[in-house]
């Protein structure tokens, strides 16, 4: 198995700052999705949520996180990979 490096900046660092700054937009673009969804919600006058209803929905959201993120959040084909694991 070789571990190493995909690039320069890496090997010295050890943090791919591009990485770490693309999921931190991408969590506060979900972030502020949910906001706005609950937001439009409120405006077609839903109200606010039952309390029975809370549990479910933050389970739902925990659970299926990738309903509202921005990012490429595909699972690697094996077949193409050849069978082997990422």
């Amino acid at each position: 198995h070789d571990a190493t490096p995909a690039s320069a900046s890496e090997a010295t660092s050890g943090v791919d700052v591009a990485d770490v700054l693309k999921y931190g937009f991408g969590t506060a673009s979900q972030l502020g999705l949910i906001c706005a969804f609950f937001h439009l919600l409120d405006r077609l006058g839903f109200g606010s949520l039952p309390t029975a209803c809370v549990p479910p929905l933050f389970a739902f959201l925990s659970l299926r996180s990738r309903v509202f993120s921005p990012l490429d959040n595909r699972r690697p084909d094996r077949r193409t990979q050849g069978g082997a694991a990422t």
